[in-house]
């Protein structure tokens, strides 16, 4: 379970589709507007009011947020206000759902069953843009009844539910809209579907026909397949968010799909990475011995591929920058590259289209299991006095490494259950394959393969000895040969991976000219480190899901 399926923050990849389309869509007529209400200055004050808990309870408090959250909404519909249709939706979730006053309960109330029916109407209906749609169902998706507070998660708002369905199932829907309505009911899922016990007494359970009815439709769109070529990368995306959402209640009804794509060297890294994380989610003790070989294997071919490709793209970055010859290929992966635009609200940065190849941060951007991130060791309690790597790195080595961290630590889950070594194993997880019940052959190279990533894992999250990517790779070459090696040691490896022969290596990454102003280099004193947090690169780009190297665009 991702982080942001608790904090309600919006996966960048869904974030930064948002951005995409509204700027494709900029020339776009929009099909139908809504007119504008009149609002006068002191209706807008009195609705200020009364949400913020300063103004009782009247029929005029009432109707002058209706009145405000309309004119808000209508302005979703409008052609002159396209560019700004991001910021109206994040105005309006600032100015009347991000914060929670017991005092304001009923203005509350209002506020959101006003949202949820209008933004239905606009999110459902054709006759309105896709920018129209797109933006309309992102409140629906992030409506809470309660926003999350320090003791418990967010309260999704049970009047969203229904209109999210309805899209997510409708298979003549667009692709994009079913994968944002899955994203909204992968929120309402990881509190709704197993009640929790301080909210037993207050809010009405899930009715079981529509957990069956929900548990279909997941499972359908993982059996679907692109009606077209052009439908694949999209396709992914919504099966995607079908595995996230199985993946919030560990429901096991798609295990034996989610083998076959993290088996598959021709799936989407994007696809393998996230049957991976469902897997992690399930209790793998209750597998034949032929799917438990098959998740081993499957991981441990991931977990080559993905760091090889890796590696292989960083090291041709290099030449890029430096004019060397870069290789003609980017090894079994499609690692992917920079994003193709900024995020699209508050804490959605960080990425850009491609963040589906190395998004949903295990440790990385979104933060995840806690793991090793972009910062390391040194930003820990541990360090004592060893360097801070964001003071010391560049900000293309601290992103290789974040990257780097999220293969690594969606296999270390995978395996034991635990991120990072030294780690502690998520409440929410499934039984890892180390408690499995392997056969004995099996288990100890699971062993093995465990300790070989945490040898990476320590060895780019050292941070003495890095300051620049050339450094994060040579101090990755070794580990990363040794897993090449180890992997084919998995009885059934090889023989379900026969072009995988032993002896293959890495071409080593020659140290970069130092010079006297590159001690601490850093990146730039946080001046472009910060401006690429929000907008900066993704984790894989548009071509990544289909296995070709780097993503055209600039992030």
């Amino acid at each position: 379970m991702a982080r942001s399926m608790l904090t309600g923050k919006m996966p960048r990849c869904l974030a930064s589709l948002m951005g995409i389309l509204c700027v494709l869509g900029a020339g776009m007529a929009v099909a139908r507007e809504v007119k504008l209400p009149e609002l006068s200055k002191e209706e807008r004050q009195l609705a200020s009011n009364f949400i913020k808990g300063r103004q009782a309870d009247t029929p005029d408090a009432r109707q002058a947020l209706s009145k405000a959250l309309m004119y808000e909404m209508s302005r979703l519909t409008h052609n002159r206000e396209l560019p700004n249709y991001g910021s109206i939706r994040q105005s309006i979730y600032a100015s009347y759902l991000a914060t929670y006053r017991p005092e304001a309960k009923t203005a509350r109330e209002i506020a959101v069953q006003t949202i949820a029916r209008v933004a239905a109407g606009l999110a459902g209906s054709a006759d309105y843009s896709p920018q129209t749609r797109i933006n309309a169902l992102a409140l629906l998706a992030e409506l809470d009844d309660i926003p999350m507070n320090r003791n418990m998660p967010p309260r999704p708002s049970i009047h969203a539910r229904n209109a999210l369905y309805s899209i997510a199932a409708d298979d003549n829907a667009p692709l994009y809209l079913r994968s944002i309505a899955l994203y909204g009911l992968q929120r309402q899922m990881a509190v709704w579907w197993n009640l929790p016990a301080p909210w037993q007494n207050e809010v009405q359970p899930w009715d079981q026909n529509f957990k069956r009815e929900l548990g279909t439709a997941l499972v359908k769109i993982i059996d679907s397949q692109p009606r077209n070529p052009l439908e694949q990368q999209a396709h992914t995306w919504l099966v995607r968010r079908a595995y996230d959402c199985l993946a919030a209640i560990q429901n096991p009804a798609v295990v034996p799909s989610a083998l076959k794509v993290l088996t598959d060297a021709q799936s989407p890294y994007s696809l393998r990475l996230t049957a991976a994380k469902y897997l992690s989610q399930i209790d793998s003790s209750r597998m034949n011995d032929q799917q438990k070989s098959d998740y081993l294997i499957g991981t441990a071919h991931l977990l080559r591929s993905a760091l090889v490709s890796w590696y292989e793209y960083e090291d041709d970055k290099i030449k890029r920058v430096s004019g060397a010859a870069a290789s003609s290929g980017y090894g079994m992966g499609g690692y992917g590259g920079p994003g193709m635009g900024p995020g699209m609200g508050p804490g959605m940065g960080a990425g850009g289209y491609g963040d589906e190849g190395y998004g949903a941060g295990y440790g990385g951007g979104e933060g995840g299991y806690g793991g090793y991130g972009m910062g390391g060791p040194g930003e820990g309690s541990r360090a004592g006095a060893r360097p801070k790597p964001k003071d010391t790195q560049t900000w293309d080595a601290l992103l290789a490494r974040r990257r780097a961290n999220e293969i690594a630590e969606v296999v270390h889950v995978c395996l034991d259950g635990i991120p990072a070594p030294e780690g502690k194993k998520p409440g929410f997880l499934g039984v890892p394959l180390k408690d499995a019940g392997l056969a004995a052959e099996l288990q100890s190279k699971l062993d093995e393969l465990i300790a070989a990533v945490e040898a990476f894992q320590t060895a780019i999250n050292d941070p003495v000895p890095i300051t620049d990517t050339n450094s994060v790779l040579n101090v990755a070459e070794s580990p990363i040969e040794d897993i090449m090696d180890l992997v084919l040691e998995i009885p059934g490896f090889s023989e379900k991976y026969p072009d995988l022969v032993e002896g293959d290596e890495l071409q080593t990454v020659q140290r970069a000219p130092q010079n006297g102003n590159e001690a601490g280099g850093g990146a730039g004193a946080g001046g472009n480190g910060n401006e690429g947090a929000n907008n900066g690169p993704g984790g894989g780009g548009p071509q990544g899901d289909n296995n070709s190297g780097p993503g055209n665009g600039n992030g």
